[in-house]
């Protein structure tokens, strides 16, 4: 019997370079279904840490049973949600609503990304198992419709699908295959509008404390001590920098994490400290802390003075990318 075509797709973590959030958006006639959400403006970019998604097609023909399958293997963490649950089976579901048809399929998501860290791995799971349906089974959808579909499932979804098309601020195009890492970008508009920036290249270290912070919590924690307001502007020209540089990086969403996660406020602390002061940030609603370059000491040297003053803490060279 012949092998069943199958992908192998790469779904890269993002961190949040910055991060401003306006109020949430007030109950009325003209909210519709966006009510109670927060706009947001972010410059986000991957870095080189990875799930790998394996999708292999089933069954062939119109009449194949709906036989979508997911495991999810943690390779180094404990796996403590319902499978069912999953953002890659509702993902799954929805390319059958947009086919018409069963897509029958059998997903391993094999997690390297700390889960509920702010560092997307669900996000990038779920993008990359639609852009990877719509190779096997040759829908040719494309980028647009592609993100129509990620956006159902969650804000930050549409990011990861990319294929290179759309011009960067500097005008720039590249072919991105679908196992390939989305290009950094502005989003805004919950999510909804992107615009691509260059590729900027800087050594990062994460810091992935074993807990999360609930990003409903986080959210209603901002709102409890609101912001003066969406700072669009300010994230722009962040994106703009030639060179990450860690002093004009910020997250509005910190001082929430941090009173939803004490404990998290307190890792900050402990690491600004052994770090001499340099600037440690959280990318997304947290909890994963991060900082940019190694400094004069190497970046192996500064990794190895923050996992000795984390205990019982994940840390992770990578590189943006």
């Amino acid at each position: 019997m012949a092998l069943m075509p199958r992908l192998t797709l790469h779904a890269y973590a993002k961190v949040n370079l910055a991060l401003s959030v306006g109020p949430a958006i007030p109950d009325g006639p003209d909210a519709g279904p966006d009510a109670g959400m927060h706009p947001i403006s972010t410059f986000m970019s991957c870095v080189d840490v990875y799930d790998t998604i394996e999708i292999e097609r089933t069954a062939e023909g119109a009449d194949a049973p709906s036989e979508a399958r997911v495991e999810v293997v943690g390779e180094g963490m404990q796996i403590n949600w319902l499978v069912a649950n999953d953002l890659t089976l509702r993902a799954v579901r929805l390319m059958e609503q947009e086919a018409g048809t069963n897509l029958p399929v059998s997903i391993t998501v094999r997690k390297r990304i700390p889960a509920g860290g702010g560092l997307g791995g669900g996000s990038a799971d779920a993008a990359a198992v639609i852009r990877g349906i719509d190779a096997l089974f040759e829908m040719n959808l494309g980028q647009d419709k592609l993100r129509a579909i990620a956006a159902e499932l969650g804000s930050d979804i549409p990011f990861f699908i990319d294929d290179g098309s759309e011009p960067t601020n500097e005008g720039t195009t590249e072919t991105i295959e679908p196992g390939g890492a989305a290009r950094p970008g502005v989003v805004d508009e919950l999510g909804r509008r992107i615009r691509r920036v260059e590729r900027s290249q800087a050594e990062l270290i994460l810091i992935c404390p074993p807990f999360g912070c609930p990003t409903a919590e986080v959210y209603r924690a901002f709102d409890d001590a609101p912001t003066r307001g969406l700072r669009a502007g300010m994230v722009e020209e962040t994106a703009k920098l030639k060179t990450i540089n860690n002093s004009y990086l910020f997250n509005e969403l910190e001082d929430a994490a941090f009173r939803v996660r004490p404990e998290l406020k307190d890792l900050h602390a402990s690491i600004r400290e052994v770090l001499g002061g340099v600037h440690v940030h959280v990318s997304g609603s947290g909890s994963t802390l991060f900082v940019v370059g190694g400094g004069d000491e190497g970046i192996e040297a500064r990794t190895k003075a923050i996992q000795d003053a984390a205990v019982d803490t994940r840390v992770i060279m990578t590189t943006l990318i």
